[in-house]
């Protein structure tokens, strides 16, 4: 089974690199390398290169395209990010509040109440 490498590997009569392709090992070993995530199966047939400049031109605009799009993905996740931050800020001082006003921790937590030792008479 052909497989393309996720990670580089060598050994002793052999060196591969991370995007390499290969059929050095039996099916069994490949399949090892794919479910260990090192690996995956190679596709079928060729990649096609683009052979005139206005293919590469194409092929360009499309890779752009894709990157504007991941581009537009990461800000709108960073801004989801931001947002559960301070959600997560928000709910912390909500249960300093809480936990002040009772002067109690939730189960299985000492309030600076509880730990205080006894008085001495």
């Amino acid at each position: 089974m052909k497989i393309k490498m996720l990670e580089s590997m060598a050994g002793q009569d052999f060196s591969l690199s991370s995007g390499d392709i290969t059929d050095r090992f039996s099916n069994k070993e490949a399949g090892r390398f794919i479910k260990l995530g090192i690996a995956e199966k190679a596709p079928d047939e060729p990649v096609k290169k683009p052979e005139t400049s206005k293919e590469w031109d194409a092929e360009r605009m499309q890779i752009l395209d894709e990157n504007a799009g991941l581009l537009a993905a990461n800000e709108a996740l960073k801004a989801r990010e931001a947002d559960l931050l301070m959600q997560i800020d928000q709910l912390s001082a909500f249960k300093s509040s809480v936990v002040s006003a009772l002067g109690v921790e939730p189960a299985g937590q000492e309030t600076a109440v509880k730990a205080r030792a006894p008085e001495q008479r």
